[in-house]
């Protein structure tokens, strides 16, 4: 007999030590701690042959069930007191296991909470351990009769407690990894978004920051709004606040628009009035129930249902908007695209608000410009040519200049100069030294004298960052005698039947230094001999081999000796362009004047 109780207690203790390891290998499987928790609850109870089993884990002062086998799901989240829950705080007191053989025989006070709800007759309950904390208890329940736990069984409780405690630990770390992976990928693929929408951003600066003008400002713009957001159709308008009026200047996809025609704000539909005086983004839905009819008749002839309204806004006035759709589809728009036209028409705004202003500006300049460049003064006893070629078609209004006149007493006054800067400010200083060299040389026409006084002008009435250089002549057109003062400009070249010669006679800046001094000197320009007058456009041009120079210039000059005085600035201008490959860095000015052969002479 006693042989047969110890050869069923080895088959039962095998059997345990076979179900242990079919267990152990299930849970230390990279599987989560919920996973753990319930791959453990179901080993435990089938290996035991219990009829039902739970896991409740300890929080705080209560004990929750969190995994069931065999109970009904709704069980889950049942919270048990202290006092209503004595096994389990048992189990957590002794840290070991412990087993009920019928509830019935134990104190009334022992029977209560779980066991007492659910009818349960016995138990097993065992500790779960994490970092040697006890964390909950794992339960085996019979439900209408006693039962005694073996020894095998508690061993096998024990051997479960400590496997599940490693599991645990593992999946803890496992989640860990996990986790630190799904945080490291999700940074990834944030951060290869926003370097993505750097790169997009960078681009669309870029295209916008080269347009020549706000019309090709804003076909650029469109372009860019579509490549960026892989949508087929946009729709870019300006916005005149002050005026009420809004123009087209965009339109794809077969929208039907007046570009260019000024439309009166009143007559838009009201969605898009709205979404204009709202000057934030918008997703203008135009299959919505209350939309008005005039709204709805307006979208259908454009086949629009869903819009992306983004308006460009300029210190907090919106001076336009860019409007994106899927022609006859309801596009669901992702945040990122909405983001990235955002910020493309953050960019734009500024850029077109400045384009607009230059725009206006170079009006201005090139008004001013067309008065300073006339045609010099017809003087019958001279022979006059001149050119002025500006660095590109596209470049700001530059401040070179040049000015021929006649004087009393067969005196001609001839003048070249390049003002600092461009645009409209370097337009006006430019306009001041033409007239105060022509007011000064009519009261005294001594050219140290006339650059004098106007230094003292300019010093007085101009920036300090505005000033000149310039060449101011006196000739007698009967003599040939000749006068000229050089304030920091290239030196003038007088191109005669044996060479070439430079007129040297350098003084100060105009307008850097009050108490500059400039100094005159003194030639003589025989007939036949042309003085040829130019800026540093031509100087300052860029070889392979550096800057042309003054010395390139006055070689080139040279190699022209008996070219027609009418055709010597269109000859020169060549010659610096064939060194500089066609590019300018900056604008040139030339002006070749020649004393008439007489028969006297």
């Amino acid at each position: 007999m006693g042989a047969n109780v110890a050869m069923a207690e080895a088959e039962d203790r095998a059997r345990l030590s076979q179900a242990l390891n079919e267990l152990d290998m299930r849970i230390h499987a990279n599987l989560s701690r919920d996973e753990v928790m319930q791959v453990t609850l179901d080993g435990f109870v089938a290996a035991l042959a219990a009829d039902v089993g739970d896991i409740k884990l300890l929080d705080g002062d209560e004990w929750t069930v969190r995994f069931v086998c065999g109970f009904d799901p709704d069980v889950i989240g049942l919270r048990l007191s202290i006092p209503d829950a004595p096994v389990a705080t048992r189990v957590a007191t002794l840290r070991a296991p412990i087993t009920i053989q019928d509830f019935l025989a134990e104190p009334e006070s022992f029977y209560v909470g779980f066991p007492r709800i659910h009818g349960l007759r016995s138990c097993l309950a065992a500790p779960l351990f994490i970092d040697r904390e006890v964390v909950g208890c794992l339960f085996a329940w019979m439900r209408d009769s006693p039962r005694t736990f073996t020894a095998a069984e508690m061993d096998f409780s024990r051997r479960v407690a400590a496997s599940v405690a490693l599991a645990l630990d593992n999946a803890r770390l496992f989640e860990a990894e996990h986790a630190a992976r799904m945080r490291a990928e999700v940074a990834e693929q944030r951060l290869a978004e926003e370097l993505e929408r750097t790169r997009v951003l960078v681009r669309a600066s870029d295209e916008l920051m080269t347009a020549s003008d706000p019309r090709e400002l804003l076909e650029r713009l469109g372009r860019v709004v579509l490549d960026a957001t892989g949508m087929s159709r946009v729709f870019i308008n300006l916005i005149d606040m002050r005026e009420q009026v809004l123009t087209p200047m965009v339109a794809t996809g077969g929208l039907a628009a007046p570009l260019g025609d000024r439309i009166p704000l009143a007559n838009l539909s009201e969605t898009a009035r709205r979404a204009i005086a709202g000057g934030m983004p918008l997703i203008l839905d135009y299959e919505r129930p209350e939309l008005p009819p005039q709204d709805k008749a307006i979208a259908e002839s454009n086949h629009a249902r869903l819009v992306l309204f983004v308006p460009l806004v300029y210190r907090g006035e919106v001076i336009g908007h860019i409007s994106l759709d899927e022609p006859g589809a309801r596009y669901d728009f992702t945040v990122e695209q909405m983001q990235v036209v955002r910020s493309i028409a953050a960019q734009a705004a500024v850029v077109l608000q400045n384009a607009r202003v230059l725009e206006r500006e170079h009006g201005i300049a090139e008004a001013f410009q067309r008065a300073i460049l006339t045609p010099p003064e017809h003087i019958s006893s001279l022979e006059i040519s001149y050119l002025y070629q500006p660095a590109s078609a596209s470049a700001n209004v530059g401040g070179d200049f040049y000015d021929v006149y006649g004087l009393d007493g067969g005196v001609v006054a001839i003048v070249i100069g390049d003002v600092a800067g461009k645009g409209v400010q370097a337009a006006r200083l430019t306009v001041m030294i033409r007239e105060g060299i022509r007011a000064y040389a009519s009261e005294d026409p001594d050219p140290a004298s006339v650059l004098g006084r106007l230094n003292s002008l300019m010093y007085r009435f101009t920036q300090s960052d505005m000033f000149a250089t310039g060449v101011f002549c006196v000739l007698d057109s009967a003599t040939g005698a000749l006068r000229f003062c050089n304030a920091a400009h290239p030196a003038p070249v007088v191109l005669a039947e044996d060479g070439v010669r430079t007129l040297e006679a350098q003084s100060g800046l105009l307008g850097a230094f009050p108490d500059a001094r400039f100094i005159a000197a003194e030639d003589i320009l025989q007939p036949g001999e042309v003085l040829c007058l130019f800026t540093d456009g031509a100087t300052e041009a860029q070889g392979e081999s550096g800057l042309l120079g003054e010395d390139g210039v006055r070689g080139a000059l040279d190699r022209l000796r008996g070219t027609p005085v009418e055709d010597l600035p269109q000859a020169l201008l060549e010659r610096v362009m064939a060194y500089s490959c066609g590019n300018l860095r900056d604008d040139i000015a030339i002006v070749c004047v020649a004393r008439k052969a007489t028969d006297s002479s």
